[in-house]
């Protein structure tokens, strides 16, 4: 299937065209040097590969327009506030205080953390539910790919024991030669 065919929404179980969907938000996985390439895993009959890819992982085939706007406006709250807290490689917090943090601790507390958790959640709903060969670790079974869209589209609430999150920032000084 390519993105101007038809199918079954994963995300709203509607009929419609399919669109290019970030696995992960491309904003969270810009390559550290503009032009430069991600490294990316690849599974085919012959086994496993690295290749090289210019944009972050995203699979045609998962939602039509009316889920991608659903899960992009979940993005765009959740990392903005993830962006305030500077957990984001692109906030100036971050970069203003990796050095600061180094080999420290930090307690965070979120504004909405509700948000949060349901962003994170997403992400796991997205990586189990592509085809996307880098993804092929992500296994859940149908019950709780169900339990975690229905979250997402605020059918259900939000079960605090249900695959509990921790975030663990590793940041290191590079040292560069010259």
């Amino acid at each position: 299937m390519t993105d101007t065919e038809n199918g079954d929404c994963k995300l709203t179980k509607e009929v419609g065209r399919f669109v290019k969907s970030h696995i992960i938000p491309k904003s969270l996985t810009r390559p550290n040097i503009s032009g430069n390439k991600f490294i990316e895993k690849k599974v085919t009959n012959r086994g496993p590969f690295y290749g090289k890819a210019s944009d972050s992982w995203y699979d045609p085939n998962i939602v039509t327009q009316k889920g991608e706007d659903i899960l992009a406006y979940l993005d765009t709250l959740a990392i903005e506030e993830l962006r305030g807290l500077g957990l984001v490689w692109s906030s100036h917090l971050f970069k203003a205080n990796s050095a600061k943090q180094l080999n420290s601790l930090r307690l965070v507390k979120f504004q909405r953390p509700k948000l949060i958790r349901k962003y994170f959640l997403s992400l796991l709903w997205r990586a189990a539910v592509t085809k996307i060969s880098a993804f092929s670790e992500v296994n859940l079974n149908a019950k709780n790919i169900e339990l975690l869209r229905q979250i997402m589209l605020v059918r259900r609430k939000i079960i605090e024991l249900f695959f509990q999150l921790a975030w663990f920032s590793y940041l290191q000084k590079v040292i560069q030669s010259i």
